[in-house]
């Protein structure tokens, strides 16, 4: 795990990681942090890990946040020489500060511009949660389930690479997993499992545990800094912290993705338990 150091310069710091990622929606996904930080009234610091390994992207990138940042102020931009993985990078963010509070976000998602006012709110009238998930939506305003349930080796495989006939088949237990009887409204309440496209952490806890575990290099380190928050405190999600994502799943972004997916999940298993059905 990572050493992190606490920092009380800001209330709020954030940390996103580049991996080639789509710049205009890099600047939506900016766009919109800098619209929810005005309505929380916060200044957030901001570091951006590229860990592109391409030169060319990594000045396009730089100058884009430099442009939206600037009015704000406290932003860095750390290229890193090699790419150790999702999990890695935002460690290296946090190494660069750490607030009392800390959002972990993807460079593919949309803020809501009450989702930081709402989320802070929520952490400041109940210490007891740690980790706090938002209420999502996909690109077409769909309802999209990002807490989970504790998996099954099963229920992972089908939804991950299972044809949508076996996957319709099988309806009842995947609803179970993507927790889709979660509410749309109402107020925060306990999840297992959070999505780490977007999470708004306590800084100690964070601290405490040491950010996330390098081992995962992409997919379950979430579920994992979830579990061992969890310890610390409660996870939630709250409905009125809303955001859009942009994601898609493992299995169509190629075999590379499909051997990271695999791994993350045999390690993933070997720390918490296998369960092989359910």
């Amino acid at each position: 795990m990572a050493s992190i150091e606490l920092t009380h310069d800001h209330q709020l710091s954030a940390s996103l990681v580049l991996h080639h990622s789509d710049l205009d929606r890099l600047r939506v996904t900016l766009t919109s942090l800098l619209h929810a930080a005005e309505k929380a009234n916060v200044i957030p610091r901001l570091v951006v890990v590229d860990q592109s390994l391409d030169a060319h992207y990594s000045r396009q990138a730089q100058a884009l946040v430099q442009q939206l940042w600037q009015p704000m102020g406290d932003a860095e931009f750390l290229i890193t020489p090699d790419n150790k993985g999702y999990g890695a990078g935002h460690n290296r963010a946090l190494r660069h500060g750490l607030c009392a509070f800390h959002l972990v976000l993807n460079p593919d998602v949309f803020l809501d511009e009450q989702a930081l006012e709402q989320g802070l709110a929520t952490l400041k009238h109940d210490e007891s949660i740690t980790l706090l998930a938002p209420r999502s939506v996909d690109e077409w305003g769909r309802e999209e389930h990002l807490a989970k349930a504790m998996p099954s080796v099963a229920v992972l495989a089908l939804r991950a690479f299972g044809p949508e006939r076996l996957k319709q088949r099988f309806s009842a237990a995947l609803a179970r997993y993507e927790c889709h009887d979660l509410p749309r409204e109402g107020t925060p309440h306990d999840i297992t499992l959070a999505s780490g496209c977007c999470m708004l952490i306590r800084g100690d806890s964070l601290q405490h545990v040491g950010g996330f575990n390098e081992a995962y290099f992409l997919y379950f380190e979430d579920y994992d800094l979830s579990l061992r928050l969890a310890r610390d405190g409660r996870v939630c999600r709250d409905p009125n912290m809303l955001i859009r994502h942009y994601g898609g799943e493992a299995a169509r972004k190629g075999w590379r993705h499909i051997v990271w997916f695999v791994s993350g999940g045999i390690r993933f298993f070997n720390r918490w338990g296998w369960r092989f059905s359910g």
